[in-house]
């Protein structure tokens, strides 16, 4: 296998600071109150919101099941491709085990061209099985389909005649569009739920990592990211991008912020299945060694350079719109990332 395109990172603007949304839609739950066309609505409007605050990445979700409205993840981007100039976009994640690689690469290269070289790919095994069940897959492949796809699809991404050719008839198997950038292909990251295997699996292929979702302490973290990294110069590569992402809601006092999201987050988290935090308390949260970003402007901003000092990622996306969380609710915690917290921790992560 080729070796994978990277993403491009601007050290001299420090860590990148983006959203990400898994497209959820509670309404059953009683969670949210939006249709589904509203929430949809309230999809782009946020990708648009986050590039005018100046954020450097929004990312959308794929889930294929009832309380999600991202099934179709890399339409919404499409559209939020048009409405936008200068953010990066991307997945998040793509679930590549049920997916058709060549489908993947096609719509997310064609995203690539709209966007202007905005867009990257970041897929996983995911978290959710509602897939497996509509396409009729088998759950005891949850790995292998996982492998196999992943794989083809980096193999098309470096290069436009990938090399399962059909040898009898003696053809090419012509990957189509390609973006429009020196290297023929997209930065696409390896999604990672916190399993060490599967942080060590990215490192053999050279690929970068992005954990979703990450609920706990720092520590933890960090060990899988040495472990990765440690990996990565084994098998010859030098550093590998990592991105984290987690829950945020930023208030004027802290526990106003963890009072009004840890709630959701925890009965949300409950109705999809994704992970079950009730044992989570305010407590845990507050703790700056916690990685869920909830609290004031001072407190976040503590919370992130924590976790830069221990991880030394690259890229961080907040997820700020779960569990039917107000449209006001959101302005106010993307104001304050693109007034008070961006600016801050660009400060003292810059090089």
């Amino acid at each position: 296998m080729k070796k994978q395109i990277l993403p491009k990172f601007d050290k001299k603007k420090g860590l990148e600071i983006g959203l990400y949304t898994i497209g959820d839609h509670l309404f059953q739950a009683g969670l949210s109150h939006l249709s589904v066309k509203d929430r949809i609505d309230q999809i782009l409007d946020l990708g648009k919101m986050a590039d005018q605050a100046g954020l450097a990445i929004f990312q959308v979700g794929e889930s294929h099941q009832e309380d999600f409205v991202s099934s179709a993840h890399l339409i919404l981007l499409a559209a939020i491709a048009s409405q936008t100039g200068r953010i990066k976009l991307a997945s998040g994640a793509t679930t590549i085990s049920t997916g058709d690689p060549v489908q993947v690469f096609e719509q997310a290269a064609t995203i690539d061209l709209l966007s202007r070289e905005r867009m990257e790919l970041v897929c996983g095994r995911s978290a959710r099985v509602g897939n497996f069940k509509t396409q009729d897959y088998d759950l005891d492949q949850y790995e292998e389909l996982f492998e196999e796809k992943f794989d083809r699809l980096l193999a098309i991404n470096t290069q436009a005649f990938p090399s399962q050719v059909d040898k009898k008839e003696g053809g090419q198997s012509l990957v189509w569009p390609r973006p429009d950038r020196p290297e023929g292909g997209l930065p696409i990251w390896q999604a990672n739920s916190g399993s060490l295997q599967s942080a060590l699996q990215a490192a053999r292929r050279g690929v970068p990592l992005h954990l979703m979702q990450v609920s706990g302490q720092v520590d933890y973290y960090q060990d899988l990211f040495q472990a990765y990294q440690e990996e990565a110069k084994a098998y010859g590569y030098g550093y590998l991008p990592i991105a984290t992402a987690s829950f945020m809601m930023v208030k004027a006092q802290r526990d106003q912020a963890i009072s009004k999201y840890l709630p959701r987050i925890k009965e949300g988290m409950a109705r999809v299945r994704t992970a079950y935090l009730d044992q989570l308390d305010g407590k845990d949260v507050a703790s700056v060694d916690h990685v869920l970003n909830i609290g004031s402007p001072a407190s976040v901003v503590e919370k992130i350079l924590n976790q830069y000092e221990h991880f030394h990622h690259d890229r961080y996306v907040a997820q700020v719109d779960f569990a039917g969380v107000s449209l006001d609710d959101i302005k106010e915690t993307i104001d304050y990332l693109g007034e008070k917290i961006i600016p801050e921790v660009q400060k003292y992560t810059k090089k």
